[in-house]
């Protein structure tokens, strides 16, 4: 079933699937079209305020400082593929990393199809229902600091709704996710050299 008004088809098909990119390359950031190598683009996400993201100086810029309230609050940037990807001839996905946080928990996610609500996104072919559907996610346990560090996430990372690893041959998106709990959430993050590896 497709979005509502909608004549698309629900999930991934050959019909809208692409194969990823030989160097793996997903974004750098560094050129006139944003240096974003697979077709798509940034958003960001909240319920009630997002973080702001922009893409300056070869890297995705995603600020936020907000405070905690009685509910945890899951707050993000996306960057988001217009087709699906099959990237199953990677491992997973890297980028690097450098800023500074404070206040809050950062996760990484690499989006599928399955995991994606099939009510609000073509691509998507999760029947959970809306807020129930969510790829695996990965607490970034690194410290975080001015120098750039790489971090690597394979597809085997399990978890999200419905339960399951990355399935690479439907790859949808990846995003990255402040989960503010208590007092203030500052963050000033810097991502760079986003790219699947072997």
């Amino acid at each position: 079933m497709g979005v509502a008004g909608s004549t698309a088809t629900t999930g991934c098909t050959a019909a809208n699937t692409n194969t990823a990119p030989s160097d793996g390359l997903i974004a750098d950031f560094a050129s006139a079209d944003a240096g974003i190598e697979i077709m798509g683009g940034t958003s960001t996400y909240s319920g009630d305020g997002a973080p702001t993201a922009t893409i300056t100086d070869g890297a995705l810029h995603i600020t936020e400082n907000r405070a905690a309230t009685t509910a945890p609050q899951y707050v993000g940037a996306v960057l988001y593929f217009n087709n699906c990807v099959d990237a199953s001839a990677f491992t997973g996905v890297q980028f690097t990393i450098s800023g500074s946080i404070t206040g809050c928990t950062m996760q990484y996610s690499t989006n599928y199809s399955a995991a994606d609500d099939a009510t609000t996104d073509t691509k998507g072919s999760c029947t959970l229902g809306s807020g129930n559907c969510y790829s695996p996610q990965t607490t970034i346990t690194t410290s975080i600091t001015t120098t750039d560090t790489q971090v690597q996430v394979p597809w085997a990372k399990t978890g999200g709704a419905p339960s399951g690893p990355v399935d690479p041959k439907t790859l949808t998106g990846i995003q990255w996710q402040f989960t503010i709990q208590t007092g203030t959430c500052v963050a000033d993050i810097m991502v760079k050299n986003v790219k699947f590896y072997q």
